[in-house]
């Protein structure tokens, strides 16, 4: 029986691995704990391979930016209009969710953590992609957003929309996909189109 012989992955040049390294590791007491430990993986990694292949490039450059990007503050905004959504919507559904788009076409998702989460209970957002491999905006916590390094203006002055006229974004979205931004389904109803949201939902989430 034959092995198949591992392939790795497209590499870097060993001098910009050793390059992308150094950055690192000048940055890395400045990460929280967990993302020590990742890149200390990653360093582990060159020093066995002697390169890192292109996707652990891309993720030493992460964590280079997490470092070094300025620590958002919290921001007090008025967030009672998101709050409002997701207090009606529990009342209905066991994992709400509302599903958004930026003014510069980033995705934006709003969903509430889970029981076993550090932040259980708040509303998380982040740009909808696989856990470990999407773009964390940050969390609302009453009244209080507290927005991590990726929360650009455009991205808060969605969510700021979002809280002051939820109808309006919410239905916004729809026309603008043709998907309900409250279920992911394509609207198909003329009515529904016409709103931008499906009568269910809306109902879910006590949009008038």
């Amino acid at each position: 029986m034959f092995r198949t012989q591992y392939q790795r992955p497209a590499t870097l040049p060993a001098i910009d691995s050793i390059k992308l390294a150094g950055a690192l590791q000048k940055v890395l007491p400045a990460l929280p704990e967990k993302d020590q430990s990742f890149g200390l993986s990653l360093l582990s990694g060159l020093d066995k391979y002697g390169s890192l292949t292109e996707k652990q490039a891309a993720w030493v450059q992460t964590l280079i930016e997490r470092a070094t990007a300025p620590k958002a503050e919290p921001v007090a905004v008025e967030m009672a209009g998101v709050q409002q959504l997701f207090a009606a919507a529990k009342q209905r559904l066991r994992y709400p969710k509302i599903r958004l788009q930026a003014a510069d076409g980033t995705p934006v998702v709003l969903a509430v953590a889970g029981s076993k989460s550090k932040y259980a209970g708040q509303v998380m957002l982040t740009d909808g992609g696989p856990y470990g491999d999407n773009r964390w905006f940050g969390r609302i916590d009453g009244a209080q957003f507290h927005p991590a390094r990726a929360a650009t203006e455009v991205v808060r002055g969605l969510l700021t929309s979002l809280s002051a006229d939820p109808t309006s974004v919410i239905s916004g979205y729809g026309r603008l996909t043709g998907a309900c931004a409250l279920c992911g389904r394509d609207l198909t109803d003329q009515d529904s189109v016409g709103r931008g949201v499906g009568p269910v939902c809306a109902k879910n989430f006590g949009l008038k």
